[in-house]
C-alpha cells in the first residue's frame, strides 16, 4: 500500500515538473526516452504539451513509429484531449486501427459523433484488423441508433460479407448463429407487402442472393491479398455455397424452434 502511495506521489511530482517545461523541451525529452529505451514514460510527456498542433504532430509521429509498441501507442492516444484525439483519428490510419483493437468505446464515440466520417466505410477498412462478430454487430447497432441518415444497405452488406470471409480465413468457418446478430440492422424496402419495410431474412431468396453476391465480390478482393492456397480455398465459391447452406439451415431450424415454443404456450 505504501509503495503504491509513493508511486502516485512520484507521478504527481513528475507531472508538475513536465507542465513547467516548454513544448520544445518536451519534444527533446521524447527523443531522449526513445534513445534510452524508456518508452513507457513517453505518453505522460506528450500529454503535457501545450500547443495543440505540436501535440497532434508529435502524437501522429509516435503512433506511426515502429520504435513504439502497441500498448504505449494506445497510452499516447489516451493522454490527448478529446478534440486532438479526434483529429488524430482522422489523420492517422494506424490510430484508427489501434483504437479499434485496444479501445473500442473511444473508437465508437468518435465514429458516431464526427459527422465528417463515413461510419460504414470506417468499419469496412477495419474489419480484417479488429472486431469480433459481436463487437461488429454492436457498433453497427450504435451507428444505426445515432446516425440513421448514414444508413446504406449495400455498404452494410459488404461489411458483413467481409467479416464472414475474414472469419473463414482465420478460423476455417463462420458460425451461422452469428448471422442474425450481424444482419439485424439491415432494413429491406418491401415492395410486395402493405408494410413498407422489413428486416433482412436469410430465408428470403432475394436477401440470400444479395448476401451471396457481396460474399463473392469481397472474396475476389481478399483473394488478391492472400498468398496461401489453404486460406484461399476457405473463401472459394464452393465453400461459400456450403457456408450459405449452413446459415439457411440454422435459420430454418431456429424458426421451427420459435414456432414450436409459440404453439406450446
Amino acid at each position: 500500500m505504501e509503495i503504491k502511495f509513493l508511486k502516485k506521489i512520484k507521478a504527481f511530482l513528475e507531472r508538475r515538473k513536465l507542465k513547467k517545461l516548454s513544448d520544445e523541451t518536451l519534444a527533446k525529452k521524447v527523443e531522449e526516452k526513445i534513445k534510452n529505451e524508456k518508452i513507457e514514460e513517453i505518453p505522460n510527456i506528450v500529454g503535457n504539451m501545450g500547443d495543440d498542433e505540436k501535440q497532434l504532430e508529435m502524437a501522429k509521429n509516435l503512433v506511426e513509429s515502429e520504435q513504439i509498441n502497441m500498448d504505449t501507442k494506445k497510452d499516447i492516444i489516451n493522454t490527448l484531449p478529446h478534440e486532438t484525439k479526434r483529429e488524430l483519428f482522422k489523420k492517422s490510419v494506424q490510430t484508427k486501427e489501434i483504437l479499434a483493437k485496444k479501445d473500442l468505446p473511444a473508437f465508437i464515440e468518435i465514429l458516431v459523433k464526427d459527422k465528417k466520417l463515413k461510419p460504414y466505410d470506417e468499419l469496412y477498412y477495419r474489419v480484417d484488423k479488429a472486431f469480433s462478430d459481436s463487437e461488429l454487430a454492436y457498433i453497427m447497432q450504435k451507428i444505426q441508433e445515432t446516425r440513421p441518415e448514414d444508413y446504406d444497405e449495400e455498404k452494410i452488406l459488404r461489411v458483413i460479407a467481409k467479416q464472414i470471409l475474414v472469419d473463414n480465413v482465420r478460423y476455417g468457418t463462420f458460425l451461422p448463429s452469428h448471422l442474425g446478430e450481424l444482419t439485424s440492422n439491415i432494413i429491406i424496402a418491401n415492395k410486395d407487402s402493405e408494410e413498407s419495410q422489413r428486416k433482412f431474412d436469410i430465408l428470403v431468396e432475394e436477401d440470400r442472393k444479395k448476401l451471396f453476391n457481396a460474399l463473392e465480390e469481397e472474396a475476389d478482393i481478399l483473394n488478391d491479398a492472400i498468398k496461401d492456397d489453404k486460406k484461399e480455398k476457405r473463401i472459394g465459391k464452393e465453400n461459400l455455397k456450403i457456408q450459405m447452406n449452413n446459415m439457411v439451415q440454422f435459420a430454418e431450424k431456429r424458426k421451427e424452434e420459435i414456432q414450436t415454443q409459440s404453439t406450446e404456450k
